[in-house]
């Protein structure tokens, strides 16, 4: 397989009170078509090079796209301001941008060509990955808003277990095993959240004046039942103009995800959400880390888990546009 051909020109950005860092690689004879490293990240593209188009928008706008499942994602984002040009990064599944700025001396310890190399063998890496069975207690099985790499830890919570008295519930599928009954322990969880509801923005509307309004969860899911559980789906609904309104979950896009819940333990895992807006998003990075003033405040958000034992959990959120 041939290299690709890495130029000279490297260009290389950290994080602004993050330890991110962008390395950009021109991969061909114009600065159209480049590759970027990112490192310091906590996401499945952390050490990853991805191949990006480099689009010139205006003398004072360039943004940096790639394609995800087929679709188009803006990843990094350059606006000339005052005179001097400012960097936002944004990850599927982060919801907040990450402002970065130019590093010369980053740049300057980059060679192009093993950036070329390592691109190489990350494709062969994956062109040879040998795919293999998942045993039933693995927790690499594909599923739909999980966000990261899960944190497992025993359980150790003294408080109140979900139940209808803490959330709603709605039906297990048929498919599923025969939900728990009074008497039955083994379907026995508990949700919480770890932090506050994040929000973000798209940078720019679609042709059709929308634009997608992000709401990122860190959740927390416990077995205290007496059998291993597992997080089969999540879906997401927002309450708007008097009524419950289906909205989007981020695909995971493979990642590991916290299906199978071990009896007595717990996982950490995000969920991104995103309901469509019609409108036009923020214009700076202050004004898109909140929800969009078309929408109801507080804005109801409601999540519902599918378990594999027992009944699906919903749960419903309020989040405070800030």
């Amino acid at each position: 397989m041939s290299r690709p051909d890495a130029s000279k020109n490297v260009k290389a950005y950290k994080g602004l009170g993050h330890n991110i860092e962008i390395v950009v690689v021109r991969s061909g004879q114009t600065e159209k078509t480049v590759l970027i490293q990112f490192r310091n990240i906590d996401h499945p593209w952390n050490n990853k090079i991805v191949p990006h188009e480099r689009v010139m928008v205006s003398p004072e706008r360039v943004e940096y796209k790639t394609q995800i499942q087929g679709d188009e994602w803006l990843t990094m984002l350059g606006q000339k301001m005052a005179g001097s040009w400012q960097y936002t990064v944004k990850l599927q599944g982060i919801a907040q941008e990450i402002a970065v700025a130019y590093a010369d001396k980053l740049g300057k310890e980059v060679e192009p060509q093993e950036i070329a190399a390592a691109y190489t063998a990350q494709l062969e890496q994956e062109r040879n990955a040998p795919v293999t069975p998942q045993p039933e207690a693995s927790n690499k099985t594909e599923s739909k808003g999980m966000q990261v790499k899960p944190e497992t830890q025993v359980l150790d919570l003294p408080e109140t277990p979900v139940s209808s008295a803490a959330v709603a519930t709605v039906p297990a599928k048929a498919a599923k095993s025969a939900p728990a009954t009074a008497e039955d322990k083994s379907a026995e969880l508990l949700l919480r959240v770890i932090e506050g509801i994040e929000a973000n923005q798209d940078f720019t509307a679609n042709e059709d004046k929308s634009f997608k309004n992000y709401f990122d969860f860190k959740l927390m899911l416990g077995n205290r039942g007496t059998m291993a559980n597992a997080l089969v789906d999540v879906k997401v609904s927002f309450f708007v103009d008097g009524k419950w309104v289906t909205g989007i979950i981020v695909s995971g896009n493979g990642l590991p995800v916290p299906q199978n819940v071990a009896t007595g333990c717990a996982v950490v895992f995000r969920v991104t959400t995103a309901i469509q807006v019609k409108g036009v998003p923020g214009t700076n990075n202050q004004e898109r880390a909140t929800s969009h003033s078309s929408l109801s405040d507080p804005l109801k958000i409601r999540l519902e888990f599918e378990m594999l034992r027992g009944d699906n959990i919903a749960r419903e959120f309020e989040y405070r546009r800030k």
